[in-house]
């Protein structure tokens, strides 16, 4: 009878009237006890027999037994409240005293209730103890230490069904208790792993938005003043380092959205994968936009293209306006702030579109002059524009000729009204036969083209025509070219004649004894000469002595074929003009008396031989050449050699 029925042990009011019955029981069983101990003392006084009134021990000993274990159990709800009153927060790193609690009141419950296991308080006491011994490992795994908001969320009121007010603030031990027997299913445990997988997969996720977010408020970009004409403006720098840093902030959203964890963040990236998309179009826009304007500024200012001037000038005034704002606000994300560039990207695209409209005006009038002039073609644009500009001034256009002609470096003017002679890079001056007038605008380039090729004809035939070599008056381009003329024809003559060969082998020694002992150290231009005719009369015995070893007899041996002949027509009807021929094997090249200045040559192997031998042919059958082999072997310089000698442009 003493031992209660149906209690909910869980109810700490019910709990609470349990032990008041159980106080009213003990109460009454005490004053039972007064009542028997008067009623003895009453038969002693009256004489009386005592009656048989014993109480049955074992009423007695359920008594005491039911208030040891309900006062063990009030104990036990105290410091199990006392535990579930504790902050999460505080205790989340110390889950082992949860644990400890539970063995130390297991090993409590064995000393004190060892008798009275099968009592339904020490059975409930137990199987919670239990409980909360198997709860442990999951809570460990609620440390939330990697968990945000919206995880806290997720646990609380979406597992635990907690009330929405209950937050990690608030959050106490006993909120996870009430849920003992959900915290030991075996679910639970790789449901916490995952979600604290998760958590801890968004940090570098957040952590990189943040950076990313960081970069995109803080990065600004570097400017620098230019000026033009009586104005100025701002130019962005550095673009090479903006792209590389837009560029890896792009392929950082790139590898965030291969992440299993992004979908928390989706908004955000779409948001600025967005913003750097239409930043690094713009960008672009702006930076054809700069490059073109920086190039086109000074050309326009100086009146060129008077058609598109007024074009230009809006352009610039647009473009100045946009840089002003850039100035104002240098951060790279303002220039995709619709507030502050609002329509931005269609108002580059208009500005690049007018911009390329002046430049492809340009373009067409610069090749209108490169049709007329075709050397302009070896110059860029700026070159061009800067020639046809100072065209009078040959002190501007002078820095520009190494590019147009092959040997000419400078040029000596009468006057200023006159171009008299021309110069080499060594200093070796070339008089014109006829001085060529400069004029106000660019022509008298090519009439100094059309004039240095009639003068090295000039010079070429009186050359031929004179007995002895004058250092003075003929260049070194044509000293060699007239010496190599006659060289093969007296090699011509001496295979006819047969015995020959030999005989010009001696002159060949004996002249160049002649010009190796010259002592013309005091003129290097003269030196400079001297030394191009005698690497030309050691290769002309070398070519002698192939043909005397191959016994060659006939003009059209092989032996002779293959080698580079020159050949000159003077027709009595042009006195001035002497025409050159160059032959090798079954190729005919016209010399085109292009001034080449003085140019070194190379020593002659078997290997040259069949460089020039393939590159004259494929030349004449009108295809070009190129050398193959390994670095450093001299092949380019093998193929300006052969153009020199053929007297033609070289193109790589």
């Amino acid at each position: 009878t003493l031992k209660p029925k149906d209690v909910n042990l869980e109810s700490r009011s019910c709990v609470k009237d349990e032990m008041t019955k159980l106080g009213h029981l003990v109460q009454e069983f005490d004053d039972i006890k007064k009542e028997l101990a008067e009623l003895r003392d009453n038969f002693i006084k009256f004489d009386m027999k005592e009656p048989d009134l014993i109480i049955p021990n074992d009423l007695k000993s359920d008594i005491e037994c039911n208030m040891n274990i309900w006062d063990i159990f009030t104990n036990f709800n105290t410091e199990f409240d006392v535990m579930c009153a504790k902050s999460w927060i505080s205790l989340r790193t110390n889950i082992f005293t949860l644990d400890d609690f539970a063995l130390g009141w297991i090993k409590k419950i064995q000393q004190s209730l060892s008798a009275y296991q099968n009592h339904f308080v020490t059975i409930h006491i137990n199987d919670k103890l239990f409980k909360i011994r198997k709860a442990v490992p999951s809570l460990k795994h609620c440390n939330g230490e990697s968990f945000k908001e919206d995880h806290w969320a997720e646990l609380l009121q979406g597992k635990f069904a907690l009330p929405s007010i209950v937050r990690l603030e608030n959050l106490t031990c006993g909120h996870f208790l009430q849920s003992l027997d959900l915290l030991a299913e075996p679910s639970m445990i790789k449901y916490l792993k995952t979600l604290q997988s998760r958590a801890q997969g968004e940090i570098s996720v957040r952590e990189s938005l943040q950076e990313l977010i960081a970069w995109s408020q803080t990065y600004e970009m570097k400017l620098c003043e230019h000026c033009f004409g009586s104005k100025s403006t701002v130019l962005i720098m550095e673009w090479n380092d903006i792209f590389r840093d837009l560029g890896d902030k792009q392929s950082l959203l790139v590898s965030l959205e291969d992440s299993p964890y992004i979908k928390s963040f989706v908004d955000t990236k779409n948001i600025y994968k967005a913003k750097m998309s239409q930043l690094d179009s713009c960008l672009h826009l702006l930076l054809n936009i700069q490059r073109k304007w920086i190039y086109l500024e000074p050309i326009m200012s100086r009146g060129s293209l008077p058609q598109e001037h007024q074009r230009f000038r809006q352009t610039t005034e647009m473009f100045c306006l946009f840089m002003e704002k850039i100035k104002m606000e240098p951060k790279l994300f303002n220039i995709v702030d619709l507030d502050a560039h609002p329509n931005l990207e269609n108002q580059l695209n208009a500005t690049l579109k007018n911009i390329e409209i002046c430049q492809n005006a340009l373009a067409s009038f610069l090749e209108k002059k490169r049709s007329l002039i075709p050397r302009f073609y070896f110059v860029g644009d700026d070159d061009l524009l800067e020639i046809i500009g100072h065209a009078a001034n040959t002190e501007m256009v002078q820095p520009y000729l190494k590019n147009l002609f092959q040997g000419i470096h400078a040029v000596v003017t009468k006057s200023d009204s006159a171009v008299v002679s021309i110069k080499s890079a060594a200093g070796e001056v070339v008089n014109l036969s006829e001085p060529v007038q400069l004029e106000s605008d660019e022509s008298w380039l090519e009439k100094l083209a059309i004039e240095q090729h009639q003068t090295l004809s000039a010079l070429l035939r009186k050359c031929l025509e004179s007995s002895h070599l004058d250092y003075e008056q003929y260049p070194s381009q044509i000293l060699c070219l007239a010496e190599y003329i006659r060289f093969v024809s007296h090699v011509e003559d001496a295979i006819k004649n047969r015995e020959g060969l030999v005989d010009l082998n001696e002159k060949l020694l004996l002249k160049l004894q002649s010009l190796t002992y010259s002592d013309l150290s005091g003129d290097p231009i003269t030196q400079l000469k001297a030394t191009a005719l005698i690497l030309d009369v050691i290769r002309q015995r070398e070519v002698v002595d192939t043909l005397i070893k191959n016994r060659a007899s006939e003009l059209d041996s092989w032996v002779w074929l293959k080698q580079m002949k020159y050949y000159s027509e003077i027709n009595d009807a042009l006195p001035h003009i002497c025409h050159c021929t160059i032959r090798m094997s079954s190729a005919e090249i016209n010399y085109s008396y292009e001034y080449q200045g003085n140019q070194a040559k190379l020593v002659h192997t078997p290997l040259t031989d069949k460089c020039y031998l393939n590159l004259t042919q494929a030349m004449h059958f009108g295809f070009g050449g190129n050398l193959f082999g390994p670095a450093g072997t001299g092949k380019v310089r093998m193929q300006s050699q052969v153009a020199d000698c053929q007297n033609v442009v070289q193109f790589l």
